[in-house]
């Protein structure tokens, strides 16, 4: 409803699109470190296979935030990362830590019974236009490389 307010007005503005961040701190926990850290103690992770997202590493979006507040593009702008389905996140979240992919577990959406809300079966976005108008690529295995090292660093290891 936001955008729509926004893009009824007489304001020059651009609208800067993500979809499921995910990064360290923040009030609430991301995807990504919720998986990381059920990997970390050996737990098993229900993931979605069924879901698509374009997950979107938050200090790459900081980063296009910035660029955006430089170079002034106008209309909306999908900055995100490749489209995945959790289970594919989760599963590379694992690779990259180290841990059994086995213990990341496929679920479907109508596992879900528990959600409060209904979300989309795909809400992953086409970047190709903030790409081009920024000069920025979200490199998603760089951003999850990335946010491992985070992670790590900040358990001490």
């Amino acid at each position: 409803m936001g955008e729509e307010i926004v893009r009824s007005s007489n304001v020059l503005y651009t609208i800067v699109r993500p979809s499921a961040i995910y990064g360290l701190g923040g009030s609430k926990k991301s995807f990504a470190e919720y998986v990381a850290e059920r990997l970390s103690r050996g737990e098993e992770v229900p993931a979605l296979a069924d879901q698509y997202v374009s997950p979107t590493y938050n200090r790459y979006l900081a980063e296009a935030i910035a660029r955006v507040l430089e170079l002034r593009p106008l209309g909306t702008l999908h900055v995100a990362g490749e489209r995945a389905s959790r289970y594919e996140f989760a599963l590379a979240i694992a690779e990259l830590l180290g841990a059994p992919k086995d213990l990341v577990k496929p679920a479907r959406t109508s596992d879900m019974r528990h959600w409060a809300a209904r979300r989309p079966r795909d809400s992953s976005l086409d970047t190709s236009r903030a790409r081009e108008l920024l000069g920025l690529a979200h490199d998603s295995r760089k951003a999850l490389e990335d946010f491992v090292a985070e992670y790590l660093a900040r358990r001490g290891q």
